[in-house]
Order: structure tokens, then C-alpha cells, then sequence
């Protein structure tokens, strides 16, 4: 992917990309080199799953699929749902889970306001779910609103970027004070969400 200069076409649904481009023309090589999470935020992702244990995890911005790898090797996880906006990007990230073996994963391109609605229809509870989309207040709210209604007592929910602008950081405290939200803890650029009733609402800011 480093390598790939393939030129990444079509509609992106999202605001806010990280990505800096050589005459704004955006390739699978930036993409990889600036637009996905690194390999160490792969491995706190895997080990949040690992300790608590999702059977259904809903991930909002595919990208290249490389966290959503990460994920699906989870023992516990028997799906994901990864929604992605640009169809390109939809595309390549199959081929690419096809080619890991990944059979518990599906990739859905698309306006998530749209298509969220339609998933979660079909979910009984979700517990774990990962954002890191649309890079707006109005976005992250409205994502969290839908997700927060099919949240198990011991799922969680994980805000990616809440530093990427004062408008982001604003929207994170916003669901930091949410009622449902007993626990929640801020890790440098990502923020995690816990519903588990019976705890003492606690907030924690800490440094890894």
C-alpha cells in the first residue's frame, strides 16, 4: 500500500482528513502513509477488544481496512460492520480482508446516515463500536446518538481524533456528560465511552 500509487477517485462523505497530498490528489500511498491508524493504535484497538470481549462491533470510517483486520482477529468478534464512503476505498478493502481470510467482516459503502439506520435495524445489542468518520460536531453526535441506543451494558464505544479541532474536543466533552455514559477516559487522540450500569460516573484523562 506504501507503493500503491493508484489514484483514489469518487465521493468521500466525511470532512476532516488528515491527509496531505501532492497536488491534492490523493493516492493509496498517502493514504496509507497518513489517513490510517498506526500500528500501534492497531494493537490498543485489538487489546481494548480482547478485554472486553465483543461478539457484534460496528466501525465507522473503513479506510484501507487495516484496523478493521485487526479487529476480525479478535476471538470473541463474530462480525463488523465497517462503513465506508468512498467506493474505491469500499473496493479495495474487501479484496484486501478477502485475501487475509477474513469471513466475519462486511464492508458497507455509503452515506452512514443512511445506511447506520439500516444495520442497526437488524442488531440485537452492539458492544463495541469504533468512530472515526465524519469529522464534525453534528456528525459525531448524531453517530453516537444511533450507536448508544443498541449499546450492551458492557460494550464501548471509541471517538477517534476528539483533538483533531476545538469543534471535535467540544463535541467529546458533550458526550463525556452524556447520562448513559458511566465511564469514560481520554488516551492522548482517542476517546473511549463505557455504559456499564451500577458504576460511579467517573471521567479520566491519561498518557500511554
Amino acid at each position: 500500500m506504501l507503493k500503491d500509487q493508484t489514484v483514489i477517485s469518487g465521493h468521500d462523505y466525511g470532512a476532516g482528513s488528515r491527509i496531505i497530498c501532492k497536488n491534492k490528489v490523493k493516492t493509496v500511498s498517502s493514504i496509507a502513509q497518513t489517513g490510517i491508524s498506526s500500528k500501534k493504535d492497531c494493537i490498543f484497538l485489538s487489546e481494548v477488544a480482547n478485554i472486553i470481549r465483543p461478539g457484534t462491533c460496528i466501525e465507522l470510517g473503513s479506510s484501507l481496512g487495516i484496523a478493521t483486520a485487526y479487529l476480525s482477529k479478535v476471538d470473541s468478534v463474530q462480525a463488523i460492520y465497517s462503513f465506508e464512503g468512498n467506493k474505491m476505498l469500499a473496493t479495495m478493502t474487501r479484496d484486501m480482508l478477502k485475501q487475509l481470510n477474513v469471513g466475519n467482516t462486511k464492508i458497507i459503502h455509503g452515506n452512514i446516515d443512511v445506511e447506520l439506520p439500516r444495520i442497526l435495524d437488524h442488531i440485537d445489542h452492539l458492544d463495541f463500536a469504533l468512530i472515526d468518520a465524519n469529522h464534525t460536531e453534528k456528525a459525531l453526535l448524531s453517530y453516537y446518538n444511533m450507536l448508544c441506543q443498541k449499546m450492551s451494558d458492557d460494550g464501548i464505544i471509541i471517538v477517534d481524533d476528539i483533538r483533531w479541532s476545538i469543534e471535535m474536543y467540544f463535541a467529546w466533552k458533550k458526550l463525556v456528560n452524556m447520562k448513559e455514559v458511566m465511564l469514560s477516559m481520554e488516551f492522548l487522540n482517542k476517546g473511549l465511552l463505557f455504559f456499564k450500569k451500577g458504576v460511579c460516573k467517573q471521567h479520566y484523562i491519561l498518557s500511554i
